[in-house]
């Protein structure tokens, strides 16, 4: 545990100082975890910076005294709290006031302005226009403000985050926060992580100074130990509705929260293309995959049409392959663009590429035209054209076709399928619940397998050859049936 030490001037004081000021005053035990964020934050370098722990930790309780404390040692500071709505940063902004209004070293502090749960200021600041905190939600109007730092407090959580569409306008909005900073102004980060694309990896990736503090390190060590007991520890875990909830929000791994219904890690992966080759006057398709050479005797590709308007689904052609046991390999997904005479003329150069022998075309929707035109595109090269309307529920489709493929382990991928296209990502997401589903791959990929027949693997002809029993095995009885 830390221990007060000899305190300076007011504007000089440390945070780690006022800090535990405060701790003594609410007679806390401050464990060592607190000390390490609170001297991270105060002496963190470099404009982005993310904090990452545990929930319970007390990260937003740190945050509130940060405030309070950059505002004694620096009045004319300019914060801007967002979170992931009003209510919610209101509660930070409170928190901040009520330390100023107790804390011995903030006396004085308070400014003339009335105090506001959304905006206030303290004595020293000299700007009219902006105030010293100003507190909304992710997603309110913040055009006009200026601020030297931005703390972003808990701005993702599952409901902003439940689809592609929320996700995007949650980073347009934090991207938005770069042109209310005076130049030099800072961002900082706190929460944990609530989707497998999580805002905080991605800050990372940028360059922000981090700091993350997982209940448990690489080696088990719990990192407050007197607080979570491994009682309370089992008793947290045992409540998580998933065991994503608990590596997320405990060991801030950036996981689905949900349980996964297509689950991506069954998958099996590989990095060959089919090759042709002939003999006898013959052609025939083989593929390696897992140290064998497989004979490949079917393809299924499928086209889930899109115009490519705002908003709606990618247009997707997928190809499957088969081989003679009935195993599936994925071995194309690519979302096609432009009008769709250019998306035609692609599709034209695939079949070229990829010998494919036919494409099924879904005709709902804007499909309906597309056949027509994809022939044209298609008459110098052997491949027929089938339409297909599709009248079954996409969720059920998806999952009929994906499960058993994937429960089974006959499902095979390609690398460049998995590493370039959001398949990976949208199995994570699916839910058959959910009308935000981003599935325009699995829906392609769903098509193609539906496409696909059943095989049911080569015939043994042979006389199966019994296990001898009987004593003298060598022996053999035969009764005949004279015809004359």
């Amino acid at each position: 545990m830390a221990k007060l030490t000899k305190r300076k001037h007011l504007h000089n004081v440390s945070f780690l100082e006022f800090f535990l000021i405060w701790a003594d005053i609410k007679g806390w035990e401050v464990p060592d975890v607190h000390v390490e964020i609170v001297n991270w934050l105060e002496h963190r370098q470099g404009r982005n910076a993310v904090l990452q722990v545990w929930r319970g930790c007390g990260k937003s309780t740190l945050v509130g005294l940060y405030i309070a404390w950059k505002l004694l040692v620096k009045p004319e500071w300019r914060f801007l709290v967002l979170s992931a709505d009003d209510v919610t940063a209101w509660k930070m902004s409170a928190d901040a006031q009520h330390i100023i209004d107790m804390h011995p070293l903030c006396q004085g502090m308070k400014g003339e302005r009335v105090w506001q749960s959304s905006m206030w200021s303290v004595s020293g600041n000299p700007d009219p226009r902006n105030a010293s905190v100003m507190s909304k939600g992710i997603m309110g109007n913040i055009t006009s403000s200026r601020a030297d730092e931005v703390l972003f407090d808990d701005v993702e959580v599952p409901k902003n985050v439940g689809s592609e569409e929320m996700r995007r306008q949650l980073r347009m909005r934090i991207d938005e926060t770069t042109h209310i900073l005076v130049p030099g102004g800072q961002k900082l980060f706190i929460g944990t992580p609530h989707h497998f694309v999580s805002i905080y990896p991605e800050q990372i990736s940028k360059g922000a100074n981090a700091l993350t503090i997982p209940l448990f390190d690489d080696d088990n060590r719990n990192a407050w130990p007197e607080r979570f007991t491994p009682d309370e520890v089992a008793y947290r875990r045992k409540e998580c509705v998933t065991e994503g909830t608990w590596l997320s929000q405990y060991m801030l791994r950036p996981v689905p929260t949900s349980d996964v219904r297509l689950d991506p890690t069954l998958i099996k992966t590989f990095p060959n293309e089919p090759v042709i080759r002939q003999a006898n006057g013959d052609l025939s398709m083989w593929l390696d995959v897992e140290g064998e050479t497989r004979q490949i005797i079917g393809a299924s590709c499928y086209w889930d049409v899109s115009l490519g308007k705002i908003k709606s689904d990618d247009s997707v052609l997928a190809l499957i392959l088969t081989d003679t046991h009935g195993r599936l390999y994925w071995t194309l997904a690519e979302a096609l663009e432009g009008n769709v005479d250019k998306q035609c003329n692609r599709i034209a150069q695939l079949v070229k590429e990829h010998a494919i022998p036919g494409v099924i075309v879904e005709t709902n929707g804007p499909g309906g035209f597309v056949p027509a035109i994809l022939k044209k595109h298609l008459s110098t090269v052997r491949c027929g054209v089938t339409q297909q309307f599709v009248t079954s529920k996409k969720s059920t489709r998806i999952l009929d076709a994906f499960e058993p493929a994937l429960s089974g382990g006959f499902l095979y991928v390609h690398d460049s399928v998995m590493s370039m296209s959001p398949l990976g990502q949208q199995m994570r997401e699916f839910s058959p619940e959910s009308r935000h589903n981003k599935d325009d791959y699995l829906d392609a990929g769903a098509g193609a397998i539906h496409a696909t027949p059943i095989r049911v693997g080569h015939i043994d002809r042979r006389p199966v050859e019994w296990s001898e029993w009987r004593p003298y095995g060598n022996d053999n009885e035969v009764s005949f049936e004279l015809g004359w």
